[in-house]
Formats: C-alpha cells, sequence, structure tokens
C-alpha cells in the first residue's frame, strides 16, 4: 500500500499500477473544459504563447482530458500532443479529435528534439520522480524551444494526503530550481507563489539550450 517517505513531502507506491489507480481515483469527472480551471489554463497558456509561434508542435504533459489541448487548438495552436498515465483521459481526448498517448512523464516515448515547447501544469508533483521527468522534458525538446512548468507550493497539512496523488510535495519553489540547476536550460522566466483558486502556484519557463 501506498505510503510516505520519512519527510512525508514523496510516496512510495508498492507498484507502478498502485501509482495509476491513486491518480485515476483523483478524476471524478471528464469535461472538455472545467469551469473551474478554465481561467487559470487561459491565464497559463497565454504566458506559453509568448515563446511559441502557431504551427509549433507541443507536448501537454499530463493533458487530464484535453482542456489545454483544447484551448490551443481554439486559440490557433493545433500542433499539441497529450500524454497522460489514466488511460480513460487518453480516451477522452482521442474522442475529442486529439492526438495523445497513454504514458508517464518519465519515459516518453518521443525522438529526442521532437517537440518545439513541453507545456507541463499541475502535473510534476504527481510523477514518482520529477528529476527524470525533467530530463526527459529537457530531451523531448529541440534546441531552442522552452519547457513551460506549473507546479503547486503546498505547506498545508491537508496536502499530505494519499488521495490527492501528489507523489512529490514542492513546500518552496527552490525545491523545482535544485532539480533543474545542472540540466542544459535557461531560466526565462520565474513567477513566485502566485495565488490561485486552490492555493499558491509557481510558475517557471525555460529555453533548451546547449
Amino acid at each position: 500500500m501506498a505510503k510516505w517517505g520519512k519527510d512525508k513531502t514523496s510516496i512510495i507506491y508498492d507498484s507502478y499500477e498502485e501509482f495509476v489507480e491513486i491518480q485515476k481515483g483523483r478524476m471524478k469527472d471528464t469535461e472538455r473544459f472545467d469551469p473551474r480551471a478554465e481561467k487559470h489554463i487561459r491565464h497559463d497558456l497565454k504566458r506559453l504563447y509568448k515563446h511559441i509561434k502557431k504551427g509549433d508542435r507541443v507536448l501537454d504533459a499530463g493533458c487530464r482530458d484535453g482542456w489545454a489541448i483544447g484551448r490551443m487548438a481554439h486559440d490557433g495552436y493545433a500542433g499539441a500532443v497529450g500524454i497522460d498515465v489514466v488511460p480513460e483521459n487518453v480516451a477522452v481526448c482521442k474522442r475529442l479529435g486529439f492526438e495523445a498517448i497513454e504514458s508517464d512523464c518519465e519515459n516518453l516515448k518521443f525522438e529526442n528534439g521532437s517537440f518545439d515547447a513541453v507545456f507541463c501544469r499541475h502535473t510534476l508533483e504527481h510523477v514518482i520522480d520529477p528529476r527524470r521527468a525533467m530530463e526527459e522534458f529537457v530531451r523531448v525538446t529541440r534546441e531552442g524551444g522552452v519547457i513551460h512548468i506549473v507546479i503547486p507550493i503546498e505547506t498545508s497539512a491537508e496536502h499530505r494526503e494519499i488521495r490527492f496523488g501528489h507523489s512529490t510535495v514542492f513546500e518552496s519553489s527552490q525545491q523545482f530550481r535544485d532539480i533543474v540547476s545542472d540540466l542544459p536550460v535557461e531560466m526565462l522566466m520565474e513567477k513566485d507563489c502566485e495565488k490561485t483558486a486552490s492555493g499558491i502556484a509557481s510558475t517557471f519557463i525555460m529555453r533548451r539550450v546547449g
């Protein structure tokens, strides 16, 4: 059974299947655009749009049921591909006509430099190994492309409940900076601890270099 590590900032799973089941358990509904989240998705995507052009290939890492992919398509950025560990989410994306595959973030099924950008919004906290996921995001992003990360900053005890599926708890933005400190990226934008509908989040936009 899944349990917290000693510092209670990361979950230890008995198996990958257990990890997927916990992530699946979070998904109560599947709507194309959740009205509670759409405002924030639009805000985050506007930041991404400053660094990409229409026709660029974008990986939506943790696409859920296609909210961001659909928004990008609506805004004229139709080159998005989604990945998610929950099969039902991928199926919804496909029914809506979006390109999506079942995959975790640590073992991406794409060639090096396949994307002009990676968009990972409120997903990195769910993956088992955030460092490995960031290495993969860098690998599949072309040189000069961008990686856009949004993570919740969680200090409240309520976020220590395993049912939330947050495999890694980010207690500060510095935890993320430490993860990417030696990766071939150049930080273009950092926004620390901004208020959201459900708490606070930090945003990082990086350029792939070298």
